[in-house]
């Protein structure tokens, strides 16, 4: 039922736009909602509450590796293949999963709520690294590194600062009405940010698949996973965090950071390809990795 709410939602977003009831303008105000609003509320609500042992290392670290591998590919291995803003664009866009908005679904769907803590930690490692490493590269667009002006960025970001407080405050100092308030407000993640993708379908892809969209939806969703196979086989995890690591390493590329790209017109046009189709096909290449798991 959540998957078919989910791609409703998508369709929503794509008739509104066709109807000229979606704009540009009406589309950034979702996406502050987003990014000021609902993901600190996230990081405010879940973090606090996680309890980490050693083993659970292991989904975090399998976000860290996803990422790093993405920025070792695209920015020194290809490094010749594609332009700076296209190259940040794939670090971004490929080393970071949609972990939550589809993932959470997905994971009740094939394995049950058992199995939906251990990906709450690995979306917390996407999380952390959407605040920081992701800023930083968006920093770096101009060429000229300014530290100052990146740390900034960083310090300033509202996930960023949730996520700060998050790890400093008490694991029962928000609960009954303020953590139902701030559960809620994250809640508004997954239906607004599949209009957002609704949105991103109708004005930007098409059948036309280039190559930098290739070589990124390749890495995230073939590549990434068997990294993280190779990796929580040698790390001897159980196997419920073997599977959740693999299957969430599996999902397309996450919303936020293409919110973020496409508002500082950064390969909008390759960022809305990379989002919208890498969700289409997850959708049936996670039935596959499931199968394999």
């Amino acid at each position: 039922m959540e998957l078919i709410i989910l791609i409703a939602l998508i369709l929503v977003g794509a008739l509104l736009t066709r109807l000229h009831l979606l704009n540009t303008a009406r589309i950034s105000w979702a996406n502050k909602w987003i990014i000021y609003i609902a993901l600190p509320a996230v990081a405010l609500a879940k973090i606090p509450r996680l309890t980490m042992g050693l083993e659970m290392l292991a989904p975090v670290l399998s976000a860290f590796i996803i990422f790093l591998g993405s920025a070792l590919v695209f920015m020194v291995l290809l490094k010749d293949k594609f332009n700076h803003d296209q190259r940040i664009a794939l670090t971004i866009i490929s080393g970071l999963g949609n972990t939550s908005f589809i993932g959470f679904p997905l994971i009740n769907f094939y394995f049950g709520s058992d199995y939906l803590p251990i990906a709450v930690i690995f979306d917390q490692g996407s999380f952390f690294l959407l605040a920081t490493a992701a800023q930083y590269l968006i920093t770096t667009r101009d060429g000229a590194f300014n530290a100052a002006n990146s740390a900034k960025r960083i310090l300033t970001f509202p996930p960023f600062i949730g996520l700060i407080i998050a790890l400093i405050i008490p694991a029962d100092f928000i609960d009954g009405f303020l953590f139902d308030a701030l559960n809620g407000l994250g809640q508004t993640i997954s239906p607004v940010a599949m209009i957002v993708v609704g949105f991103q379908i109708a004005r930007f892809v098409n059948f036309e698949f280039s190559k930098p969209m290739i070589y990124g939806l390749s890495y995230k969703l073939i590549v990434a996973p068997i990294l993280i196979w190779g990796f929580v086989t040698a790390f001897g995890v159980s196997e419920m965090i073997f599977k959740t690591s693999i299957f969430e390493a599996a999902m397309a590329p996450m919303i936020t950071p293409a919110i973020l790209l496409s508002d500082l017109n950064i390969e909008r046009k390759l960022v809305a390809q990379m989002l919208c189709w890498g969700i289409f096909i997850s959708f049936i290449s996670s039935g596959i990795v499931f199968l394999m798991l």
